[in-house]
């Protein structure tokens, strides 16, 4: 199956619901907009539905986040995870795995 990275953010209450958790996507999402943890982050509302995390607020940065590490293994069973060609998940293709 798919790791999705996923985003634990303070609380923030948004169209009348209060979100938690951000889903970063893929490994390229986070790379792109450059995320760190410890981050503010500007965050919206993908349809008035979905939360996604817009930019990262830069000129707040202190200098203490550091940059997003990605497994290499799988979370649930431990076997090595890949990366598909021209694809920007990580997988894990373990047929037994529990997740």
């Amino acid at each position: 199956g798919s790791i999705t990275p996923v985003a634990k953010i303070e609380p923030v209450a948004i169209g009348g619901v209060t979100v938690g958790s951000v889903s970063l996507f893929n490994e390229d999402v986070v790379r792109q907009k450059d995320l760190r943890i410890g981050d503010s982050v500007l965050v919206e509302r993908a349809g008035d539905v979905i939360p996604y995390i817009v930019k990262p607020l830069e000129e707040l940065r202190t200098g203490k986040e550091k940059k997003i590490t990605f497994p290499t293994h799988c979370p649930a069973c431990g076997d090595e995870l890949v990366r598909i060609p021209d694809e920007a998940v990580l997988r894990c293709i373990n047929i037994n795995c529990p997740a």
